[in-house]
């Protein structure tokens, strides 16, 4: 039995007649940039991953994520050419069947930030709003991308089994990743339904990390499967590892 035909019993087993459903976040970009060899990267990878989990019988859905709000606050000058750019992530694979604005997250973060106001699980001080547990900052006159990011994942999570975000590994990256991840703990979110999926080169070429939480914690009835669910991935990963990923940049 082939490494795929093995994970697709572990799917049956685990789901029996319902497919679970995964969303996956790549190429995450500025409107005030044009598109970089990173972006690609990670819609390849992104685009490799769908492909494995569908074959194996899982449901994936691509997402593209535009981050409107910052530039324009900001007053950046507005240099992508997003229909240019779906039509090049098309291309190498990966096309996005939902495209989400971050301006269209503040009112998402609102809603955040009164539920957790409510919960006396935010302070503010000099009209700058914190998470009470570990000081983030979430609000300064405008929202940090910590909290416009938690906002979109709260809306994966509504939606998918299981929320994938393939990302360049930087600090910046990884430092924001982990505020959002305390951000929607405090709010009630399952972070082990979160996958990140790390992605760098070195001399030997393209490393993927891949990262999630800690499913030991999960025990009976839906929370086994979401277990099984992370397992699979896990070993989608450890499949991936073997399969070479080619950028063929437009």
């Amino acid at each position: 039995m082939s490494s795929v035909e093995n994970l697709s019993f572990v799917v049956e087993r685990i789901f029996n007649e319902k497919k679970p459903k995964i969303g996956i976040e790549a190429a995450h970009i500025y409107s005030d940039m044009t598109p970089k060899e990173e972006h690609f990267v990670g819609a390849r990878i992104a685009a490799n991953y769908s492909n494995i989990l569908e074959s194996v019988g899982c449901i994936t859905e691509k997402l593209l994520f535009v981050d409107n709000y910052n530039p324009k606050v900001e007053g950046k000058e507005q240099k992508l050419d997003l229909f240019q750019y779906i039509r090049d992530l098309t291309g190498i694979g990966y096309k996005p069947e939902h495209i989400v604005f971050e301006e269209d997250m503040t009112t998402f973060a609102d809603a955040i930030l009164y539920k957790l106001e409510r919960e006396n699980k935010v302070y503010k001080e000099n009209g700058l709003y914190h998470l009470a547990r570990g000081g983030i900052d979430l609000k300064d006159g405008k929202y940090h991308c910590s909290l416009l990011d938690a906002a979109f994942t709260m809306q994966k999570l509504n939606a998918y089994d299981i929320a994938i975000t393939v990302l360049p590994q930087t600090r910046e990256n990884i430092d924001q990743q982990s505020n959002m991840h305390r951000i929607i703990k405090e709010c009630g979110y399952d972070c082990n339904r979160i996958i990140n999926l790390w992605h760098r080169r070195n001399n030997h070429g393209l490393l993927v990390e891949f990262r999630r939480g800690n499913p030991q914690f999960l025990n009976g009835g839906e929370h086994d499967q979401i277990k099984g669910l992370l397992g699979l991935i896990g070993a989608v990963n450890d499949y991936m590892r073997y399969v070479p990923i080619k950028v063929e940049l437009p």
